[in-house]
């Protein structure tokens, strides 16, 4: 591994035939880009997708992104989610390649019903999910959406809308090359009835076995019983651990935009999964678990 950057966030390049991507930032001794390129077919693409459901806005949740260093921090306090339990939410941790019935009545993976604009393909060495396993994601944070910069808001298509999530017969000119696509292998660090916590590790260039968790994802929830919703907090680290190379990680994860608008760009797509459990959650779980 030529550097902990390598590591930190996979950029999907194009299946063949490739296309020309533009890596904005790249290592000035190899030329090589700091988002790591790995090629992923359409396949992993849904076929199809249902219309949107209302998304919560950053005006819902109590967010920031910290700068310290040279990483970022991102932390939520999500608006309560009416009605959805804490087994139920972590139901869905587990088992977010389990299909449910979606807003259309048809059949979809939970990964695609947890952001039905966003969200493409997920799979686990272990099903159900647990600690220890290692999960894949292909996302593309705030698809359809416009925005002008850090502290700008961000626009997204309203409820009802054509969704405008790719799909398998989306071309693939549209998608290969867009900073906001990755494809991430993390490793599930803790797992439990309150807490799941995601690491990306990266290694020392000049020392293999020196490795850390250059990014880490959790989220932690607390079902409030007589008000009958569910608390969650979610904390997003970005460059921490491996000094030699945290300027490396934070420029390979923000991928040629502003730190900061893509912190905040994050933290919308987190508030609109999370906060989307309303809609469908719990009537999945009931379902699965009569």
């Amino acid at each position: 591994m030529k550097s902990a950057a390598l590591a930190a966030l996979l950029l999907i390049a194009a299946a063949a035939p490739a296309l020309a991507c533009d890596y904005t930032l790249r290592d000035p001794s190899t030329g090589a880009p700091y988002v790591n390129e790995t090629k992923v077919t359409d396949a992993r693409l849904p076929a199809s997708r249902p219309p949107l459901w209302s998304f919560r806005t950053l005006q819902s949740a109590t967010w920031a992104c910290t700068k310290k260093g040279s990483g970022w921090t991102l932390t939520i306090t999500h608006a309560p989610i009416p009605g959805v339990t804490k087994e139920a939410f972590k139901w869905m941790w587990a088992n977010l390649a389990t299909k449910a019935a979606g807003p259309d009545g048809k059949q979809y993976s939970l990964f695609e019903l947890f952001h039905l604009r966003d969200h493409a393909f997920h799979d686990s060495t272990t099903k159900p999910m647990a600690k220890g396993a290692i999960a894949t994601f292909v996302e593309f944070p705030l698809t359809g959406c416009s925005g002008s910069g850090p502290g700008k808001p961000w626009t997204c298509p309203p409820a009802g809308s054509a969704n405008p999530g790719f799909v398998q017969s989306s071309p693939q000119s549209e998608w290969q090359c867009l900073d906001q696509v990755y494809s991430t292998a993390t490793k599930v660090l803790t797992f439990s009835t309150s807490t799941v916590k995601f690491g990306t590790q990266g290694c020392s260039p000049t020392n293999p076995k020196a490795c850390t968790w250059i990014i880490t994802t959790q989220h932690k929830w607390k079902f409030i019983k007589p008000k009958n919703e569910l608390s969650v907090q979610t904390t997003l680290r970005v460059g921490y651990g491996n000094p030699t190379n945290d300027v490396k990680i934070v420029d390979g994860w923000r991928n040629g935009i502003d730190a900061q608008e893509k912190c905040e760009r994050q933290a919308l797509h987190f508030v609109e999964e999370i906060g989307s459990t309303e809609h469908w959650l719990q009537a999945a779980y009931k379902a699965a678990n009569p």
